[in-house]
C-alpha cells in the first residue's frame, strides 16, 4: 500500500511545501520533508511490524538506513532543486527521468555484478538517443534571447 500511495504523498508534499519555499531554502525544505517522512514511516512500521522497530537498535541497520537516506535521497533532492533552478522543470524532467533506469542498470552492473541483456542495451540506446535528440535538436532551433533578462526568464520561471 505504501508503494502505491507514494506518488500521492510525493505530489501532496510538493503542494504543501510550495507556499513556504521562497522564504525557506531548498536544504531546509528537503531536510524537513525527509525527517517528516522518516517519522511517519517509523510510526507505520511500529504499528504494522513491531519486531522491525527492534531491528533499528542494530547500529549496522540504522547506519545503513541513515547513509542511504542522506546519500541516495537527500543529496539527490538537492541536485534536483539545483537543476530546476538552472533549467525549466520540463527540461530537467526530460533529462532526469530517462537517467533513473540508466543509473539503476549501471549500478546493478558495477555493484551487483549483473550483466546487461540485449533488451537492456536496446533500452539504453533508445533512452540516450532520446535525450541527445532533445538536447541537440532543441538547441539548434532556439532563438537567441534579446536581453539578459529574457535569457534568465527562459531558463527559469520564478515561483510566485
Amino acid at each position: 500500500m505504501l508503494v502505491a500511495a507514494t506518488p500521492l504523498f510525493w505530489q501532496t508534499s510538493h503542494i504543501l511545501s510550495l507556499p513556504v519555499m521562497p522564504p525557506l531554502s531548498p536544504v531546509c525544505m528537503t531536510g524537513a520533508r525527509y525527517c517528516y517522512a522518516a517519522i511517519v514511516l517509523a510510526l507505520a512500521l511500529a504499528i504494522f511490524d513491531p519486531y522491525a522497530v527492534k531491528q533499528l537498535a542494530d547500529p549496522v541497520v540504522l547506519g545503513t538506513i541513515v547513509v542511504t537516506g542522506v546519500v541516495c535521497y537527500f543529496l539527490a533532492s538537492l541536485a534536483w532543486y539545483a537543476a530546476i533552478n538552472r533549467l525549466s522543470l520540463a527540461w530537467t524532467t526530460a533529462l532526469v527521468i530517462p537517467g533513473i533506469p540508466l543509473l539503476s542498470i549501471l549500478c546493478a552492473i558495477v555493484f551487483l555484478g549483473e550483466r546487461a541483456t540485449r533488451r537492456d542495451l536496446i533500452g539504453i540506446l533508445i533512452s540516450v538517443s532520446g535525450v541527445l535528440l532533445l538536447v541537440l535538436g532543441a538547441e539548434g532551433a532556439r532563438r537567441a534571447p534579446a536581453s539578459p533578462a529574457e535569457a534568465a526568464e527562459a531558463i527559469h520561471q520564478p515561483m510566485n
